[in-house]
């Protein structure tokens, strides 16, 4: 098993452990307030639509959790979208089971079997209702113990990737998982926070067998360089990007500046590319980059400034 599919079991198991743990508790602690206002005959009911309750809702959502985690569907975005849904759907399955149960149980009773009270279907669904509130807290907190990383593939999205639709949320997961690089150990750098850029950028990397950083904010990619790793080869760069959680409002432009006073361009042992919409904008700093790219760029000539480079060899797949 891989390092990462590793991880991921390991992830899978910690929160369906955490849901185990906080449906337990609910039930537990929740049966024991509720002794005093139950009839002993009715108690036993309810106490049994609690127990199936329980584990048919934490069956059903070990299945969930297990095929966000562990699932091979390309459609990733389209699932995350759907979580609240899913979950609601193992909330209803448990439901319908205890409701099957209950029923089923009156019926067997009146083959003669045991008393008929029909009031102790009443009972068995307030016994699984019961448990709502414990349900209710981890629907509501289950899209944040997702790491971000494994949910939406280290998407920093902007709302408008959003109305973009699924299909380029689920492309770009994709293309982020062909660079499963450690920190530090990527032969490019992409700064870039539009995911249909940043994805035809990644594609390019992976027909190149070159290894890609993507990040979406100068903060970042300025920790990224001060690791200094030796496989860095070049950076990609978009002009404008977007502000991060710190109120960080440097642009490409401004990276670029900062960047000549900690590497300067006549010594540092990697390339900048400026690849943006707006090359117009770049001004004196121009001449601090190496090349700049107008978008939607040529790949043929992006290839070719490569092999000039010697980052890759003149046959796609081939990295010197």
């Amino acid at each position: 098993m891989k390092k990462n599919q590793l991880n991921h079991v390991i992830k899978c198991i910690s929160l369906i452990m955490f849901a185990v743990l906080l449906i337990v508790n609910e039930y537990y602690f929740g049966f024991i307030n509720h002794i005093e206002e139950k009839a002993i005959d009715k108690l036993k009911h309810f106490e049994a639509g609690r127990i199936i309750a329980t584990f048919t809702f934490l069956l059903a959502y070990s299945g969930i959790v297990s095929r966000i985690y562990l699932g091979k569907t390309k459609n990733i975005g389209g699932a995350i979208f759907w979580l609240p849904t899913f979950i609601f759907l193992a909330i209803a399955l448990t439901m319908v089971v205890v409701f099957i149960f209950a029923v089923a149980k009156e019926a067997m009773d009146s083959t003669g079997l045991g008393n008929v009270e029909w009031e102790d279907i009443t009972a068995t669904i307030e016994g699984a209702a019961s448990m709502s509130y414990g349900v209710a807290i981890l629907m509501a907190i289950t899209p944040m113990l997702i790491p971000a990383e494994q949910v939406l593939g280290l998407i920093k999205m902007l709302k408008s990737d959003f109305t973009s639709g699924h299909h380029h949320v689920d492309k770009f997961v994709q293309a982020i998982k062909k660079h499963p690089t450690k920190k530090g150990s990527a032969n490019i750098l992409l700064v870039e926070d539009d995911i249909v850029c940043a994805t035809n950028v990644l594609d390019f990397c992976s027909l190149c067998n070159l290894s890609c950083h993507q990040v979406d904010t100068i903060s970042a990619a300025e920790k990224y360089v001060e690791i200094q790793p030796d496989t860095l080869q070049l950076i990609i760069l978009d002009i404008f990007v977007r502000v991060d959680q710190d109120g960080d409002v440097r642009n490409g432009m401004d990276f670029l500046s900062d960047l000549e006073k900690s590497n300067p361009k006549a010594t540092r042992s990697f390339k900048v590319i400026i690849l943006s919409g707006h090359t117009h904008m770049l001004g004196e700093k121009a001449e601090l980059a190496d090349l700049f790219l107008q978008k939607p760029w040529n790949p043929i000539e992006l290839k070719e400034k490569l092999i000039e480079w010697n980052i890759i060899k003149n046959k796609l797949g081939k990295r010197s």
